[in-house]
């Protein structure tokens, strides 16, 4: 019949086929057997017989056809709608699969149980497990129906790329891998894990994305039952879903990783704002109050305390006494908190955060005051409500000139993004503190160049009066000396009184000539006035044109009886310019 595929008719089967099993155990004698067809191909057989030799009629026999063909056709009935509800478990475990997907797309660990879990059952799979790749192994991700023992062990041993086990050879070969029996394998190197799992038969499907092998979906049974080609497609499916997820996690995870960049970034430009807002406030009171160093102070002690969530602040200077600091600046300290810093002596050590600043020349935090060891002015915190302190010191030119204090009520270190910003506003108060010094010594300069000027204004106007007073008394000495008698000889000079020389001709525009009647040649001796005095040579330069027009010719010398003249005209010259300066 198998190669026939038609009607078989015995009229007697035991003479026919006498050691045939249907003749021997069911006395069977004419028997006829129908073909079940499927397209042409053999899918069952239909018997019947008796016990007695007696031929089937061709109507029994089409009768019998029509039973067959109704036979084939409840088989493939049965056989499509098997394959209907294995498929529509299949839908319904995908769908299962995919709401967990969707569910639970920031939980890569419950998409993955699931999948394995979803497999396994469809499969008729004991073990479920699905690795993921790091750099050369294989570590393992999810199971299901894996003991604690089996679990513990691949947690602890990766699985390394090989042909030791199907997972290491869908690894290496990158398409899915079937062991009927691992035992029977001569390949298979991973008994420990056999012994602890129990697994006989495995199905091991690569997880692929873009080509590249990023994991291994496996499935094993205890028992030798080898996986078909419809369970590894089925299984391929599982794996493609695990991808997807696996894949989705990580986008979410990227994007999870710059949205949180992102809104870093935007919480430090807007804190950066802030500050440059703060420090833009601070530099326009800086400019508005050049004169008002307090208001200056103020705003910045505020702003510092404001923008670095300090609770109080202050800004303390030294009295340049006993080295004793008072403040310069105070937020929300009290009264009395003031009052007890302006006894306070702080030198450089290790006792105070102002003391640890000037010991060390740069910006300390204490983050607990009542913790620290060292610290020992535990009046002056529980006076100031303060736990943790900041110092940043005020430094001109490495000279600390003051220090910009900080405090808060709790045990909260100041973060190192708020310390620079404190070190900020420490140095605006030292431009702040420079530009006012810088000011008052403009201003006290100022000051006491007006007041020399003044002073050199008044003297010029006494000299200036000195000086007209000066002239009419030589000019009246000049013409008593012309009228007397000698005395329109030649005059001589003093030789060591330059100043006289000099005085006479300042005044030459003011000499009155001789008058005709007295009119004679009158010379000065020029030669008697030393040559290494400056303001002799001036005197000269000046009298030369004087003394042209009072027609006295320098150079020229006379002796005998004139000498009387001449001394005598000298020291008439000598004597008025004397008193006139006197007076």
């Amino acid at each position: 019949m198998a190669v026939s595929k038609g009607v078989i008719h015995y009229l007697d089967y035991a003479a026919e086929v006498p050691d045939g099993p249907v003749a021997r155990l069911a006395g069977a004698r004419s028997v006829v057997a129908v073909p079940m067809l499927k397209d042409s191909e053999l899918v069952g057989a239909i018997y019947i017989y008796r016990q007695e030799v007696r031929a089937f009629t061709d109507k029994q026999i089409a009768l019998l056809e029509n039973f067959a063909a109704q036979a084939v056709i409840a088989i493939e009935n049965t056989r499509l709608l098997g394959e209907l509800r294995e498929s529509l478990a299949q839908q319904t475990a995908t769908a299962d699969v995919l709401k967990v997907i969707s569910r639970s797309t920031f939980d890569l660990q419950i998409v993955l149980d699931t999948l394995t879990k979803s497999a396994a059952q469809l499969c008729a799979a004991d073990l479920g497990l699905i690795f993921q790749q790091d750099g050369d192994v294989l570590r393992l991700v999810a199971n299901f129906g894996v003991s604690r023992e089996a679990e513990r062990y691949w947690l602890e041993h990766p699985v390394a790329v090989g042909r030791g086990s199907a997972t290491a050879r869908a690894l290496l070969e990158g398409r899915a891998i079937r062991i009927p029996d691992v035992l029977a394998d001569p390949e298979y190197r991973s008994t420990r894990a056999q012994e602890l799992a129990g697994h006989r038969s495995t199905l091991s499907v690569p997880l692929l994305r873009d080509g590249t092998t990023i994991g291994i979906f496996a499935l094993a049974r205890r028992e030798v039952n080898p996986f078909t080609d419809k369970q590894a497609e089925l299984v391929t499916t599982f794996a493609d879903q695990a991808v997807i997820a696996i894949e989705n996690a990580r986008l979410l995870n990227e994007l999870r990783q710059r949205t949180d960049d992102l809104t870093e970034r935007t919480a430090d430009l807007a804190e950066s704002l802030e500050q440059q807002t703060a420090t833009s406030d601070v530099l326009k009171v800086i400019s508005r109050s050049t004169f008002d160093l307090q208001t200056v102070l103020d705003t910045l002690v505020e702003s510092a305390a404001r923008l670095s969530e300090a609770d109080k602040a202050q800004i303390v200077r030294p009295t340049g006494k006993d080295a004793r600091y008072y403040n310069a600046a105070s937020y929300r300290h009290t009264p009395d908190f003031n009052e007890h810093m302006k006894t306070q002596t702080f030198a450089p050590g290790r006792g105070g955060v102002i003391g640890r600043v000037l010991l060390e020349g740069k910006s300390v935090q204490i983050p607990d005051v009542f913790a620290d060891p060292e610290y020992t002015l535990c009046e002056v915190a529980r006076l100031g409500d303060f736990r943790t302190i900041l110092g940043a010191p005020l430094l001109r030119e490495g000279t600390p000139v003051g220090l910009l204090v900080l405090t808060r009520a709790a045990v909260r270190p100041f973060t190192e993004k708020q310390i620079k910003l404190v070190e900020t506003f420490a140095d605006q108060a030292v431009i702040a503190i420079e530009n006012v010094r810088l000011f008052d010594a403009v201003q006290q300069r100022t000051q006491e160049l007006t007041e020399s000027l003044q002073q050199q204004t008044a003297t010029a106007d006494v000299l200036k009066v000195i000086s007209r007073s000066a002239f009419d008394r030589a000019r009246c000495s000049i013409r008593f000396c012309s009228r007397r008698p000698g005395c329109v000889k030649p005059i001589r000079a003093l030789s060591h009184n330059a100043r006289a020389i000099h005085f006479i001709a300042r005044c030459r525009m003011a000499f009155r000539p001789p008058s005709r009647s007295t009119s004679r040649i009158v010379r000065l001796n020029w030669d008697a006035i030393p040559r290494r005095d400056a303001l002799c040579w001036r005197a000269r330069s000046s009298i030369s044109p004087t003394c042209r027009r009072m027609r006295i010719i320098p150079g020229m010398r006379r002796s005998g009886s004139v000498d009387s003249a001449h001394c005598l005209a000298s020291r008439c010259c000598a004597k008025a310019f004397r008193w006139a300066c006197w007076r």
